[in-house]
């Protein structure tokens, strides 16, 4: 089986998913529930410490904040969209010339 690509480069390549900030999340799952909504399947839950983790951090559909937008403690951060711009125009010509 292949690997997953997003615009013909390696989906592993490409630095997008939430990033959680502990001190401010209060373990609500809202995140969790968005994610598995969307089919997405990124996070897991740390019963121990009662917050969500990324567990599948490819499994993130580039470019979607959903989660991060209906988190009510603004815990879940993302990459700019310029710097998702620039990450994806560095990858496409890395990976042009293996096309």
């Amino acid at each position: 089986m292949s690997s997953p690509t997003y615009l013909g480069i390696p989906r592993q390549e490409i630095k997008w998913c939430p990033k959680i900030d502990f001190s401010k999340c209060n373990g609500c799952k809202l995140c969790i529930q968005v994610c598995e909504g969307a089919g997405h399947d990124v996070y897991g839950f740390d019963e121990e410490n009662k917050k969500p983790i990324v567990a599948k951090p490819t499994h993130c559909l580039v470019g979607c904040k959903a989660c991060g937008r209906v988190c009510p403690f603004e815990a879940i951060t993302f990459p700019s969209k310029d710097e998702l711009k620039q990450m994806l125009t560095e990858l496409r010509e890395k990976y042009k010339s293996k096309t």
